[in-house]
């Protein structure tokens, strides 16, 4: 399968029938859709023509990816069960300290950004403003602070 090819299949795939792209799915991953959307499998037939041409995710991606997944309590339920789980990115926590109003922005797993430099964590992000070291769940006054 070419370049060429893909687009071609990619195209096809816009014309196909809820139904015919369950056929496609099944074609591909040797399993039922079972009540998969047709957007998603759309989607999902359309990465696995690509990956054919340029390939997918190496072994230590998956590992690593897996390794992610298995940490991450937005994944796994039992993943550091009766802590908060970690934050959804573009959330913003902000809390007035001595007449200023500080934000602190969660940009990506364990990384926070409050004005325009990036922390590790919540309390590296309180330690900055204050000078000493506390919990940052706590000085933003989140539910379940440690």
């Amino acid at each position: 399968m070419t370049e060429q090819d893909v687009k071609g299949e990619v195209a096809r795939l816009r014309t196909l029938t809820h139904m015919e792209l369950k056929e496609e799915y099944e074609l591909a991953f040797g399993k039922s859709a079972g009540m998969l959307g047709e957007v998603f499998l759309r989607r999902r037939i359309s990465m696995y023509y690509q990956e054919k041409v340029y390939g997918g995710l190496t072994p230590a991606e998956k590992a690593l990816l897996e390794r992610l997944a298995k940490k991450d309590p937005h994944v796994n339920a039992k993943a550091k069960s009766g802590v908060a789980p970690m934050p959804i990115r573009g959330v913003t926590y902000c809390r007035v300290y001595k007449g200023k109003l500080y934000e602190a922005k969660a940009v990506g797993y364990n990384q926070y950004e409050m004005e325009g430099k990036y922390y590790p964590s919540l309390t590296a992000c309180v330690k900055s403003i204050t000078g000493f070291h506390q919990s940052g769940r706590r000085w933003f006054h989140l539910k379940g602070a440690l």
